[in-house]
């Protein structure tokens, strides 16, 4: 079914993650990416907690943001194309991922990796023409109890 915007859900009681289908390229992975850290957080104390409506759902979505920015954007990547580029479009579009995730990734770095990015290179870009929403994409709750523990995977080799 069409829809304004992108939208995700993770279904834990089928293990699944549902994608709208007609997304441009970089819109589809951040969604698909959206869903896969849900499935990877779901056994986590936040997400258990916010199931039984002991935290706010806005809690697990920033952990899933900051977890699908770091993971779509690693520190060695960022650090080049922001010395690259002087434009957070030009820069996102080199990385692969939206602006609103390259902002969200610029403004959530974690001390150590501010110190391998020179200040005037964020400085340069062009901020303001940025979107600096967390994420435009829409994530579907399902009303489910706390899921039963998954199964950890062993490592093949």
């Amino acid at each position: 079914m069409p829809s304004i915007e992108p939208i995700v859900m993770w279904v834990p009681d089928i293990r699944s993650v549902i994608v709208q289908a007609d997304l441009p390229p970089i819109k589809h992975n951040e969604a698909v990416a959206h869903g896969l850290a849900h499935a990877i957080l779901e056994n986590s104390w936040l997400v258990r907690r916010t199931r039984l409506g002991r935290m706010p759902r806005i809690k697990v979505e920033q952990a899933v943001h900051d977890l699908v920015a770091r993971r779509s954007i690693p520190i060695e990547n960022l650090q080049e194309a922001v010395a690259r580029f002087r434009s957070i479009e030009l820069c996102a579009t080199r990385l692969g991922v939206s602006v609103p995730m390259l902002t969200h990734r610029l403004l959530n770095l974690k001390q150590s990796e501010r110190r391998l990015i020179h200040p005037s290179h964020l400085d340069r870009m062009s901020w303001a023409s940025s979107e600096t929403i967390p994420s435009d994409i829409t994530c579907v709750w399902v009303e489910a109890p706390p899921a039963p523990l998954l199964p950890r995977l062993r490592p093949r080799g």
